[in-house]
């Protein structure tokens, strides 16, 4: 069963504009979550699924992989897993900033990475995933583990988000107040590049009108982002999405998230997180990050900087693997949760 809320957070707020302008240490934010647990045993070890969208994408993107992928067994009575998803500020139930809280800057790769940290050290999030019940008598951080999901520009996203999760090991400072995490997995689907984008002024402006209007985002939705039918409730649940992203969200990723360089994130995860197993799915017939492009600007730049990476190609499927390819993603998943299980 999926259970859907709305949680607020407080969130370190951005660095100010100009040398003049007052910033305030941190601002309330509120976002949507999407949750789906299986049962626990009193003393499980949690895993945590988490979920993060596409450009246009929210924690409803997921709605067909998480209850399946809750129930999944890892052959251990006292493992338990939780998938969860999130809609970034200003884009689905999320509600929107205030306009003067809505630039682009303020939807940044950085800005989106301390949200979802702040997701994760939150208390809800610690109690879904029953970290609450794995505190062990001699005091020592109680466990959480964490495998991530990113599509599309969400895997920028993942690459800050690991160096602020590292920032936070072995100190007092940890998630939920005192639980400790271990990133186990990255599952990239379709990702961006890891380096910059740079589009040309007339391409990043049609790309802005794309999901202008419902009809434009069906569009997009039907002869660019996908290559398979989607069922009508999906579709016009996705152009829905698509249109309802604030005005800074929506130029947030195009301005400050294309252009942003993830390399150097990308080295000091290698550093922190020794031994963290990467798996990219990829759609055979995507128009957005083709294979040659994700071959050659995120795997083999992974493997450069000394990441086992394992590749997963779907064919017959566009740049929307999370609805297009539901069997094939929930399966690719499970595979990574046996096999992190298994080390």
């Amino acid at each position: 069963m999926l259970h859907s809320e709305l949680l607020t957070i407080s969130v370190s707020s951005s660095t100010p504009t100009s040398e003049t302008a007052t910033e305030t240490p941190h601002e309330e934010v509120t976002v949507e979550i999407l949750h789906s647990s299986a049962s626990a045993a009193s003393n499980a070890t949690p895993t945590l699924v988490l979920f993060l969208p596409f450009w246009g994408g929210s924690a409803s993107t997921f709605n067909q992989l998480l209850p399946p992928l809750a129930s999944t067994n890892k052959s251990d009575e006292n493992a338990t897993i939780t998938c969860l998803s999130l809609s970034y500020p200003g884009t689905a139930a999320s509600p929107h900033p205030t306009p003067e809280h809505d630039a682009p800057e303020q939807h940044s790769i950085v800005s989106r990475a301390k949200v979802v940290e702040q997701v994760l050290r939150s208390k809800k999030v610690v109690e879904i995933c029953g970290a609450t019940r794995t505190a062990n008598d001699e005091g020592l951080p109680r466990k959480l583990k964490l495998v991530i999901v990113a599509h599309s520009m969400s895997a920028k996203i993942t690459y800050v988000l690991l160096d602020l999760l590292a920032s936070q090991k072995n100190t007092e400072d940890r998630l939920g107040g005192n639980v400790d995490i271990d990133v186990e997995a990255l599952v990239l689907v379709g990702p961006a590049p890891i380096g910059p984008l740079i589009l040309p002024p007339d391409m990043r402006e049609q790309q802005l009108h794309a999901y202008d209007t419902v009809d434009s985002a069906r569009w997009t939705l039907q002869n660019i982002l996908t290559s398979r039918t989607l069922d009508e409730k999906v579709l016009h649940g996705l152009a829905a999405d698509c249109v309802n992203m604030s005005p800074g969200a929506k130029a947030g990723w195009l301005q400050c998230g294309m252009p942003f360089d993830c390399l150097e994130y990308v080295r000091r995860a290698k550093d922190a997180w020794r031994g963290l197993q990467v798996q990219v799915v990829l759609g055979r017939e995507d128009k957005v990050e083709s294979v040659e492009r994700v071959q050659a600007q995120t795997v083999e730049v992974l493997r450069r900087y000394g990441f086992e990476v394992r590749e997963t190609v779907v064919e017959g499927c566009g740049h929307l693997l999370p609805v297009e390819a539901v069997a094939e993603m929930v399966e690719v998943v499970r595979d990574v949760l046996r096999s992190e299980h298994e080390k």
